[in-house]
């Protein structure tokens, strides 16, 4: 059935598109475009019909009006013809309204052509703004007057658009019924007195009544006219005709004129003036603040309705993103834009110059301004000019801002609000709850910054000088006291760090630069405020005034700087209390900081990532240092769980597929280009005007198709699909979909109108349901697997399930991913690679023609431990990078075999690799990890003619590499050391080998390999010249003699060794519940029923074991049973330690602390004494590990606390007891740096310094935590100066101890090796200690106790002085830390299996990195008395000891 042709007279009178309108509501209520957007595509441009599908709802109805509304009559009838079987009900309503005009209709045609005619430039150019308008339409249909909702409030700055945002919602259909069809505009700009508020009263009345006679008679008075007036107007507004009527105020500037309006009927106040919208309470009136600017689709229709004589989308390239992003999407500077190119008073690349410049070329706009900003007075303008010395649109803290204006903080941020409420700039509060920050707008920064009268109101050099001199930066540099260089926290906030180096330019302090950014405290307060792309950011922008001193050494020195930053990111971004100047950290591999966990990563080719986190909000990241912006957001929070995500068409499309089988389609082209566009690079000068310009994003993006809603796709859910590029051409992609049920359709890719359309190949239905993955092979066969991991074969050309020669195993793991790839080459052979959880199978097929497939099915790897999460093939299809539970590994495709593994104390939870063209890097791999918001970047360094590294790894050429570098130590428990003349480490690596390290440089590095033995080790103990490995098995190696000892007393594992005063060797079985007791001199040996996991030589004659219950038992020298003391109800053992005769016991269940004395009895037994448990019943928490002075006058425990709720106890805490005489427990102290459970703690002999250990390395000063005790239950410190416990003695001491802060010593991270020979002379290098200690014995402790301390000197940074350094490992736990008796050496192993050699150096050995000539500044100096932190520096840290060491 089609619509009539309507006669000349009808066409001549209304057209269709203002017709259209008055169903709005019939649209709404009953109209879906998805049941007809087939039929309407051929219909519309393929930008309108995208304009209105991206949209939902009520929206995407006013999309389809408003496209039709620019329509002609033909069109239209089109339209209508094309849904009247579906709709028919409401075509005919059309068809009736359009022959015989109703009331309604005649009022709402008659109002619309009043409105265009008032508005012509509204008319010709203006854009449906779809959220605002919403948003304005209900609120404006949702007042009522006799409710108490008469006003709505529109708030924006100049040329936000209020005006014709109003205009357009207020000739919307319903919105003009709603109001009876009386809307009033009255514009009260001039209203700033009395007579002018009167003018605009008298204005309204003749709009309701145009015969209305003003009588000359009446009040004179001014305010009486007014009230006179007012009476009158209300009066008429509460008649029938203006019951409902609108009253629309445009620029109502001050309150007294939006009291003069207030008649009792509907207002529309507009108004950039917050005091007027303060005015009015939310409670009882609607408020819309417009803030925001176009999106990009609106600033397209712009340049539609202002450009018609040439298509502008041919000269736009990609400067019409550039410009539209550079705007901020402001509408006024769009308009302005449009409207020049219009009139080609200049092309797109002209404006995006001048956009980065900070210049609109207009007069009318720099009228409008200078009209803006006549409200502020003269005074008022030269403080308001003082902004433009500050980088564009940043925020700006009122403090600083102060400063500058010279009066108080209070004063300023009124002086701030009156300018907010002018709207002429944003003010916000963050969320310290302290700190005002306001933000310059668009418009305005570039009008302060720009205009020659506001230049002239300041002197931008003075200005910029005073900002250097309040952050105080010259002061902090002459008289430093920290390794921070600004300690002042409420000083030095986030705007210093981040903009300093803009503030310097301007002030011309171009001696200030190396001293800054050469200084490794600075740089490292810089990278924890405001992260590492602003810091090297400003390297690269500020490198000419860096390196000026020297231009032919210091650009070197620079580019060192920037790759040494990037590679101890992970470091300081993870540990607060660590900082740059511990050293040069061995860091092996980048990251890159995200909102949440990563669960789904590609790469692209320009060093971008598209990245799905956990919540499934998808990111475009740059990963390169480059990066000027932050990630681009694609999709916001989905509600489903994003599964599958593909990218095609050169990378500028993305599929994504959720569980719920929605499969859409998204352009990310822009995003692309925008990322590339704003990276800093060498062919970009360096603009101090637009220092971080970039905007955030404007818009949400909206996916481009929904591929699951054509009805191809509706047969049921889609569960995977493969996309098919058939070649080279984007033309030829084809996407073949699965369903649940198991049908398989293709659609193909239509790169004109960039969506998927049907094709010619018909549905096949397989009836293989649960499809998981499927792919195409040979051009004629599908490869299916389910959920069951089932495989099956389809032939496309006869549709038939297709016969196999190989035998497809059952599978009980699941198929996580799989691969394809054919030879290039004369090999005839396609392969397919699928990734199981715990093996590898690989599928060859010939590539010719065949009735059944002829394909060889093979095993590439089997293994239950590897615990596969992820997959990746690398592009010259040799390598899989596979990601486990047990971190990344490289497997060789070709041999079969694991040539490498990384990160293995994380679990990797995504990856993707993708080829370097490099001489020396094959690959960069990217992963993300469970638990932790970053991406790790790693990369495959060429070693040889067929080798791989990894990147970190050391070479030279006196290195000789061991082939298999997937061997690891293992640290955890597996090692021990001993320190004697030298210090022998005994390790266990992960192929059961045995290293003996000897850090001396005389001694060799040897590693032993029990041929008769291939049990995992599970047990290690070392003592002087004793060392012994347990296994699995029950064996036990004497690695001294390298022999077995006989017999074995267990054939179960060995869970604990320990030789005990050189001559015992306790071993002890958990799953037999036994214990060996041997003699190693006189080969005596006792077994005990007993699960020991602690033992100790007591007064020189006895042994006590304990249990994991907390039960001690006694033997004595003859290993005869003497005594034991039973466990105590409801007690797990967690930790223990034995000094000075006392043995403390750690519970494992809860905060629980129980102590036994040693002495010997009457008959000349060992005695033992139960003392006092000691509980903590206020706070669920365990205790994880213990440790005792040597005088057992101190104890520390570690707290593992599973919930945070209270704010004063975390996992991680260390709390320090005293032990009193009765053996009660006196809280010290709450140390605070680890993030999870300590692991391990030593104290030094002198109780001057606690190392503990966990994630980190942390060394506390005991000394002040003895003298600055805590109030446990409220945690406020005690004050160290004025206490009644304090005596005048201890002052002194202090006084003291702080006038010797300047003799400082620093602590190296040695690695455990300096450089490799060969296998049987492996050598280390570590730095002699020196002779060097004060004299004075004078400290915090007795001096009896205390002399010869080399730790007494030492102090923590001031904010947190009870730490002396803290040292992050590459992995996320060590278990054991070992130290010397002297406390000048630390090793330990983390579960990466890194080896740490930890010196204590003093001033003669301090490491230097070379100083700049003629300058005062240095990197590291040896005259800088500011180093009161104990600072760690590194001599190739962190390398993979085993990585380097040859079987």
């Amino acid at each position: 059935m089609s619509v009539h042709s309507r006669t000349s007279s009808e066409v001549e009178t209304v057209p269709y598109a203002d017709i259209l309108p008055v169903f709005t509501l019939q649209f709404c209520r009953d109209f879906e475009f998805k049941d007809v957007q087939h039929y309407l595509k051929d219909l519309l441009k393929p930008e309108e019909f995208h304009y209105i599908i991206k949209e939902e709802s009520k929206a995407q109805i006013f999309h389809m009006l408003w496209v039709l509304q620019n329509k002609s009559d033909a069109d239209i009838i089109s339209f209508l013809n094309c849904i009247t079987d579906d709709y028919k009900w409401i075509v005919d309503d059309i068809k009736n309204v359009l022959r015989n005009h109703t009331t309604v209709t005649e009022e709402y045609l008659e109002t619309l052509k009043r409105i265009r005619s008032d508005h012509q430039n509204f008319t010709d150019y203006n854009v449906h703004r779809t959220k605002p308008f919403m948003k304005l339409r209900a609120a404006l249909r949702s007042l009522n007057p006799k409710t108490g909702l008469a006003n709505v409030v529109l708030l924006g700055e100049l040329g936000s658009g209020k005006k014709w945002l109003a205009l357009d919602v207020c000739s919307e259909f319903t919105v003009l019924q709603a109001m009876n069809f009386k809307i009033f505009h009255i514009d009260t700009k001039f209203c700033n007195s009395p007579e002018e508020d009167l003018h605009a009263l008298n204005t309204l009345m003749l709009k309701l009544n145009p015969n209305h006679h003003f009588s000359v008679e009446g009040p004179s008075k001014i305010s009486y006219k007014i009230l006179h007036l007012q009476k009158q107007l209300r009066e008429f507004l509460k008649a029938k005709a203006f019951l409902n009527c609108l009253l629309v105020l445009t620029n109502v500037q001050n309150i007294k004129t939006l009291e003069a309006f207030n008649l009792g009927c509907k207002r529309l106040i507009i108004t950039r003036n917050k005091k007027v919208s303060e005015k009015l309470s939310p409670k009882m009136n609607k408020h819309f603040n417009l803030e925001e600017g176009l999106s990009f689709t609106e600033f397209n229709l712009l340049l539609d309705k202002y450009i018609k004589k040439y298509d502008w989308r041919e000269f736009a390239n990609t400067n019409g993103t550039d410009i539209y992003y550079l705007s901020n999407g402001d509408p006024y500077v769009l308009s302005i834009i449009a409207k020049h190119l219009r009139e080609k008073r200049s092309n797109w690349f002209q404006w995006q110059k001048y956009l980065e410049n900070l210049q609109i070329p207009d007069k009318k706009f720099k009228r409008d301004i200078e009209t803006s900003l006549k409200v502020l007075t003269p005074d008022q303008m030269r403080l308001y000019a003082v902004f433009a010395i500050f980088p564009h649109c940043v925020g700006i803290p009122v403090k600083l801002i102060a400063a500058l204006w010279r009066t108080s903080t209070h004063e300023a941020e009124e002086i701030v609000y009156t300018f907010y409420k002018y709207s002429f700039i944003k003010r916000e509060l963050l969320d310290d709850d302290d700190t005002v920050i306001c933000h310059l707008k668009f418009v305005y920064s570039s009008y302060v910054k720009t205009c020659p009268t506001m230049q002239s109101f300041i002197n931008q050099r003075d200005l910029h000088r005073e900002i250097v001199k309040y952050y105080k930066v010259h002061h902090c540099l002459e008289f430093r006291s920290e390794v921070d260089l600004f300690c002042d926290k409420s000083l030095h906030d986030m705007y210093f760090f981040k903009y300093i180096g803009f503030h310097l330019l301007g002030a011309e302090y171009f001696d200030l630069f190396p001293k800054l950014y050469l200084d490794f405290g600075f740089l490292g307060q810089k990278m924890r405020s405001v992260g590492l792309l602003s810091s090297v950011a400003d390297l690269k922008d500020y490198k000419r005034e860096i390196t000026s001193y020297d231009m032919f050494r210091a650009p070197i020195l620079l580019n060192h700087i920037i790759d040494f930053l990037a590679k101890v990111e992970e470091k300081i971004f993870h540990i607060p209390d660590t900082c740059l100047l511990q050293g040069n950290f061995h860091q092996r591999r980048f990251i890159v900081n995200l909102m949440q966990t990563p669960k789904i990563v590609h790469i692209l080719v320009e060093d971008l990532c598209i990245i799905v986190l956990e919540n499934n909000d998808t990111y475009l990241v740059d990963i390169s240092l480059d990066c000027s912006c932050g990630p681009l957001l694609i999709i916001k929070e989905s509600v489903v769980n994003i599964v599958d995500v593909r990218l095609f068409g050169q990378e500028n499309f993305m599929l994504t597929l959720d569980d719920h089988g929605q499969l859409k389609l998204w352009s990310i082209a822009n995003e692309r280009k925008r990322s590339l566009n704003q990276r800093r690079n060498s062919t970009k000068k360096f603009n101090p005007l637009n220092v971080y310009l970039y905007p955030s994003q404007l818009e949400m993006k909206k996916c481009k198709q929904q591929i699951d809603d054509m009805p191809l796709c509706k047969r049921d859910r889609v569960v995977a699909f493969y996309i098919e590029l058939v070649s080279q051409h984007v033309e030829e992609t084809y996407l073949h979909i699965a369903l649940k049920n198991g049908d398989i359709c293709v659609l193909v890719w239509n790169p004109e109108e960039e969506e998927f359309q049907r094709s010619y190949i018909p549905v096949l239905q397989t009836n293989f349901t649960n499809i998981r993955f499927i792919c195409k092979i040979l051009r004629k066969y599908y490869v299916l697997v389910n959920t069951s991991s089932s495989l099956s074969f389809w032939n496309l050309q006869d549709c038939s399930n297709v016969p196999t020669s190989f035998e497809w195993p059952l599978h009980e793991s699941s198929l996580i991913t799989y691969e394809i790839y054919s030879d290039v080459g004369p090999s005839p052979y396609t392969h397919l690679i699928f990734i199981f959880t715990d093996k590898i199978l690989s599928l060859s097929f010939q590539k010719q023609r065949v009735t059944f497939l002829n394909g060889d099915m093979q095993v590439v790897l089997s293994n239950a431990e590897y615990h596969i999460t992820c997959a990746k093939l690398s592009s010259d299809r040799r390598y899989l990078i596979l990601g486990t539970k047990t971190g990344l590994v490289v497997y060789d495709v070709c041999t079969r075999s694991e040539i490498m593994r990384s990160i293995v104390s994380e679990q990797i939870r995504c990856v993707d690799v993708v080829d370097l063209d490099d001489k020396e890097y094959k690959c960069m791999i990217v992963c993300g990890v469970k638990h932790k918001r970053i991406l790790y970047l790693l990369c495959l360094r060429k070693t040889g003619e067929d080798g791989l590294g990894w990147q970190h790894s050391s070479i030279s050429g006196d290195v000789v590499l061991e082939e298999q570098t997937n061997i690891r130590l293992l640290g955890q428990k597996l090692f021990d050391v001993t320190y004697d003349e030298y210090t022998n480490v005994i390790a266990a690596d992960s192929k059961n080998r045995v290293h003996q390290i000897c850090t001396s440089d005389t001694k060799n590095w040897s590693i032993i390999k029990p041929a008769e033995i291939t049990e995992n080790i599970s047990a290690i103990a070392a003592f002087k010249n004793w060392a012994f490995v347990g296994y699995q098995n029950g064996a036990i190696f004497n690695v001294c003699d390298e022999s077995m000892m006989l017999p074995s007393f267990t054939n179960n594992a060995i869970t604990y060794l320990k030789v005990i005063n050189q001559h015992i060797l306790v071993a002890s079985s958990c799953q037999d519940e036994l214990t060996l007791i041997k003699d190693l001199s006189q080969n005596i040996s006792k077994k005990c029923r007993i699960n020991t996991l602690f033992s100790y030589s007591v007064l020189e004659n006895y042994l006590i074991l304990i249990n994991n219950y907390g039960a001690v038992v006694v033997f004595n020298a003859n290993f005869n049973y003497l005594n034991h003391v039973d466990p105590e109800p409801h007690f797990c053992l967690s930790d223990s330690d034995f000094q000075n005769n006392t043995l403390f016991l750690a519970s494992s269940c809860d905060y629980c602390i129980r102590i036994l004395t040693c002495q010997k009895s009457i008959n000349d037994d060992l005695e033992l004494i139960q003392r006092p448990q000691f509980k903590r019943c206020e706070i669920e928490c365990k205790l994880s590990c213990l440790a005792a002075t040597k005088d057992a006058s101190i104890i520390a425990v570690g707290l593992e606390i599973q919930s945070n709720e209270k704010a004063n106890h975390h996992n991680g805490d260390i709390e320090v007891f005293h032990v009193l005489d009765n053996y009660d427990l006196q809280f010290v102290y709450c140390l605070k740096s680890h993030k999870s459970a300590v692991c391990d703690m030593k104290f030094s002999n002198k109780n001057a310094v606690l190392v503990s250990i966990s994630e980190q390395l942390c060394i506390w000063n005991m000394a002040h935590v003895q003298n600055n005790p805590l109030n446990r239950d409220i945690f406020k410190r005690r004050s160290s100066r004025f206490s009644s416990q304090r005596s005048s003695e201890l002052e002194e001491v202090d006084a003291n101890i702080l006038s010797k802060q300047y003799n400082r010593m620093f602590l190296s991270v040695q690695n455990d090796i300096s450089k490799l020979i060969e296998p049987s002379k492996v050598t280390t290098i570590t730095t002699e200690k020196s002779d060097y200690l004060d004299s004075s014995t004078d400290s915090v402790f007795d001096s009896s106790t205390s002399s010869g301390n080399c730790w007494e000197y030492y102090a923590g940074p001031n904010d947190k002085p009870e730490l002396l350094a803290c040292v992050k490992f590459d992995g996320n736990r060590a278990e054991q830390i070992f130290t010397d008796e002297d406390f000048t050496q630390f090793n330990t192993i983390d579960n990466e299996g890194v080896y740490y050699n930890l010196t204590l150096l003093t001033n003669n050995q301090q490491a230097f990195v070379e100083e700049v000539p003629n300058q005062t500044c240095k990197v590291v100096t040896n005259e800088n008395n500011y180093l009161d932190r104990l600072s760690v520096i590194s001599n190739n840290s962190g390398c993979d000891v085993v990585d380097a060491a040859n079987t």
